[in-house]
């Protein structure tokens, strides 16, 4: 009716009010469809899970889950899936959703070989947790506890003064924070004095880098506190920056901290094996054992803050004695803590796992000694042993030794940690926003988070072309 020229013009017009939408929904079902693809053929045919639950910005409980196998002579870590938890989160509800997921997909809860949780009490009950049930269903499967959570909380622990010290900072923090006007005239101050920062920061309990940084800012910035209380007619915070025996308090705070925040940044990251991590906890473990022992001669050149407090100041042998001995008590409570989260792993059979060639016939299992001996007198297997991580040795050791490479990587393959369900949450933040607070976001969460990459091509082969496409 209109001609050729309206003809055209509609045509550039997209159909529907969803198209973007749908797409994103065909994108993750073949990212979907080629992991379950990828788990089922894996070698063993086993896999992990590492698993989290958090509360979502319209306050809807998250059910995030990644899963690891065996891929293409490695091990890969991918998105699993995300699913709302619609009344209560209780170990069942968590073992129902997951277990309902598999089924639907054909896979059993035999092949489950490992499990990672935080150490909420519905994950981590003795009797009815999460990994409890997981267990039963699966007998071979060995449950985690995130070893991030468990640094996290065996360093929580402080000496009584040091932790009045530790109030005291926090309470100058929010003192300046909570008020828009001493904000600025901080501010203020700190632009006069020519400080090369002029912010604090907020302590945050729940996240793991918070005390280091907040400590560090204050103790960068006491010159400009002391001068701001000073105005503020504050003498109790004043007196905080202002006397020797508090701001060397606040020094070894800020190089404790700072070496537990580089402790935590290095159990951080994918791709990482109780393996890994283990030895680097157990090496944290024998460096405070050395410290102790050099605090025993006076040197706490671990601890630069303080030391070079001690050498600007004029700091009474005493007070520095009494120091030290603090800190000293504090490494101990350390070593305790990190011990009782931290239990050393058996020597079998995770040393086969980890060096196999240095372990007797005897310490290894009964059905895998003849492969053993195979195994110890191959120069092949010595030479790629020496040139391939443990997970690729271990993959490719399969055909020539099943037995032995199946006990070894149902061990490695377990997660260590969920730090992958942690980054997913920070996407959920970003992808359910308030201005879209009604968002079903698994389908945008695995085309964000997943590694396999969609098969673009053959989902265009499918769809019918228009222009303004």
């Amino acid at each position: 009716m209109l001609g050729a020229e309206y003809v055209n013009k509609l045509n550039t017009i997209s159909l529907s009010n969803n198209t973007v939408s749908r797409r994103i929904d065909d994108m993750s079902a073949d990212i979907m469809e080629q992991v379950i693809q990828e788990m089922k053929s894996a070698p063993l045919g086993i896999f992990s899970i590492q698993l989290d639950e958090s509360t979502d910005v319209a306050n809807c409980s998250q059910l995030l889950v990644y899963v690891r196998y065996i891929y293409e002579g490695d091990f890969k870590d991918e998105f699993l899936f995300c699913k709302p938890l619609e009344t209560t989160t209780t170990a069942r509800d968590v073992f129902d959703t997951v277990g309902s997921f598999l089924q639907n997909h054909g896979i059993p809860w035999e092949n489950v070989c490992g499990v990672c949780t935080d150490g909420a009490p519905a994950m981590l009950g003795c009797r009815s947790g999460f990994q409890r049930l997981v267990i039963n269903a699966s007998p071979k499967a060995i449950g985690t506890h995130c070893m991030i959570h468990r640094q996290v909380l065996a360093t929580k622990t402080l000496p009584q003064e040091f932790q009045d010290t530790m109030k005291s900072v926090v309470s100058v923090v929010n003192f300046v924070k909570a008020s828009a006007s001493n904000s600025r005239l901080f501010s203020k101050v700190c632009s006069e004095l020519d400080a090369s920062n002029n912010v604090l920061l907020f302590h945050t309990s729940v996240r793991w880098l918070s005390r280091g940084k907040v400590l560090k800012r204050v103790f960068d910035l006491r010159d400009e506190l002391k001068t701001f209380f000073n105005q503020k007619s504050k003498p109790q915070f004043e007196a905080l920056f202002g006397e020797k025996n508090q701001l060397h308090k606040i020094a070894y705070l800020v190089d404790i901290f700072a070496i537990l925040n580089e402790l935590n940044l290095s159990l951080q990251g994918p791709n990482a094996t109780c393996l890994d991590l283990s030895e680097k906890i157990r090496a944290f473990k024998l460096k405070l054992q050395l410290w102790q022992k050099k605090l025993d001669e006076n040197r706490i050149y671990m601890l630069p803050n303080l030391s070079a407090f001690f050498e600007e100041n004029d700091i009474e042998q005493e007070t520095m004695n009494r120091t030290i001995l603090s800190v000293k008590e504090h490494f101990k409570i350390l070593e305790e803590e990190i011990s009782r989260y931290f239990p050393n792993l058996p020597d079998t059979p995770f040393a086969l796992a980890r060096s196999p060639f240095t372990i007797r016939v005897e310490d290894v299992p009964e059905n895998a000694q003849e492969e053993f001996i195979e195994l110890i007198t191959s120069d092949a297997a010595k030479t790629d042993f020496s040139s391939m991580s443990v997970t690729k040795f271990w993959i490719k050791s399969l055909q020539s030794y099943p037995v032995l490479s199946e006990i070894a990587l149902r061990l490695i393959l377990p997660f260590p940690t969920t730090y992958l369900c942690e980054t997913g949450f920070s996407s959920l933040l970003v992808i359910k926003s308030k201005y879209r607070s009604r968002l079903d976001a698994e389908d945008d969460l695995r085309c964000a988070l997943a590694k396999t990459a969609p098969r673009i091509s053959d989902l265009a082969k499918k769809k019918q072309a228009q222009p303004s496409h």
